[in-house]
């Protein structure tokens, strides 16, 4: 198997973050549309979403610290975990299961 080139490279990178962004705006649409259609009832889809985006996010946010060798990103790691803990706890809470 051969490694790929620079060029190769970025095509794959943009490829990925368009797929990514389309299947985010996607489960937001669909969580929208099933929030306001059950009378603003938190779902999975809406969750899903959420938590998709805000690894995205963290994920760029933190590569880009690795190319800068940028080592105060630690903070931001943390608070981004806490984040996702709290909607997953405020998720099992609010459907029960």
């Amino acid at each position: 198997m051969r490694f790929k080139d620079e060029m190769e490279k970025t095509i794959t990178n943009k490829a990925l973050k368009v797929s990514w962004t389309i299947t985010i705006v996607c489960l937001f649409l669909a969580g929208g549309y099933e929030f306001l259609k059950h009378n603003q009832e938190m779902n999975l889809l809406l969750v899903v979403a959420i938590i998709s985006a805000t690894s995205l996010i963290a994920a760029e946010q933190y590569y880009l610290a690795q190319t800068n060798e940028d080592k105060s990103f630690k903070k931001f790691i943390i608070t981004v975990v806490a984040l996702i803990i709290i909607l997953i706890v405020t998720l099992f809470f609010l459907t029960g299961l």
